[in-house]
């Protein structure tokens, strides 16, 4: 793989064999044979200063073979960090990012945390560990980013729809040593900024994301009640909708199906919704989540930079809402 790839990966945490809770992402970028790794992981109740292991796998006769990519120590309740590769030169091996098929993550305290891009199930009992060359891990660089930012505030209001809505880099706390004897050298890595998608524009543009190979069929009808789920009225004529219910939007919509973030927003909460601004006529659809830095930088990723805040969705310490874009006017007849 050459050039320049960039994707997003959710990493879940694994217990006793089963597949748990999602506990943050993988931003991936490869641009001029160097790969970067960020890696921007919660987790409720892990303990500072443990060691944490990165592998990248591949699938071979059944099993889940580790490539070893780097190592770094955990944060009170986090995990976070930047890995720098050379392309074709990751592990002993010498792998390129086109040879795996995931990443698996093992801490000290025998947490398993994993994700993977080839959609395949992972099975942890099916991984196998391989050693660092080094005994002893190398260096890390210090958290210098202080913590705790404020959250900038969200305009209630989206911007007109041609303009690019506000993009946000989350900070990488550390840098994760690398696994191989290759010199760490920050003049080899370029630092591109997020260049999340256009906010969507009158007529929007459909996400280059595949359909499902099944091919989604029309409906006769979509009986769905009007609901009211904003105080302001900015958004009316709201509906909660599910996948099944994917026919009543836009051919040109459809392919939104697949598109990742809403696919993490539908699976946590079960429903989508469609409304219409009040301001323009122009038709929305929502992905259900939380006001915070994380989910505002996953929602600009995959094109629902704007959210509006909503008393009907009711969540522990946080603003519950809807992160939107503009579709086409569904068919509800």
């Amino acid at each position: 793989m050459s050039g320049y790839n960039r994707f997003v990966a959710y990493v879940y945490e694994y217990q006793q064999e089963k597949k748990g809770p999602n506990r943050g992402f993988l931003k991936v970028e490869l641009r001029n044979s160097r790969c970067s790794i960020e890696i921007h992981l919660k987790i409720p109740a892990l303990a500072s200063g443990l060691s944490c292991k990165v592998y990248g796998f591949i699938r071979t006769s059944g099993k889940l073979n580790g490539v070893l990519l780097g190592q770094c120590s955990t944060q009170k309740d986090s995990i976070q960090g930047t890995l720098e590769l050379q392309e074709g030169k990751m592990g002993k091996g010498g792998f390129s990012l086109s040879d795996l098929n995931g990443m698996i993550l093992l801490t000290e305290s025998n947490g398993f945390y994993g994700t993977e891009w080839d959609d395949q199930p992972i099975l942890p009992g099916q991984f196998l560990e391989q050693e660092p060359e080094v005994s002893a891990a190398l260096p890390v660089q210090e958290d210098t980013v202080p913590q705790g930012n404020p959250e900038p505030s969200l305009p209630e209001t989206p911007a007109p729809p041609k303009e690019n809505p506000p993009q946000e880099r989350i900070p990488s706390p550390q840098t994760i040593s690398p696994s191989d004897s290759e010199p760490e050298s920050a003049a080899g890595s370029e630092s591109s900024a997020d260049s999340g998608p256009d906010s969507p524009p009158e007529a929007p543009v459909q996400e280059p994301m595949q359909m499902e190979t099944e091919e989604v069929k029309e409906a006769s009808s979509c009986n769905l009640p009007l609901l009211r789920l904003f105080d302001d009225d900015e958004i009316v004529e709201c509906r909660k909708i599910t996948h099944q219910d994917f026919p009543c939007l836009h051919r040109r919509d459809w392919a939104l199906k697949n598109n990742r973030f809403l696919l993490y927003g539908y699976y946590n909460f079960g429903h989508l919704i469609i409304g219409r601004r009040s301001s323009d006529g122009q038709y929305i659809l929502g992905v259900p989540g939380i006001c915070d830095q994380q989910e505002r930088f996953m929602a600009n990723m995959f094109g629902f930079p704007h959210f509006k805040a909503s008393r009907s969705l009711e969540i522990p310490q946080g603003r519950g809402g809807y992160w939107y874009r503009c579709i086409y006017p569904p068919s509800f007849h």
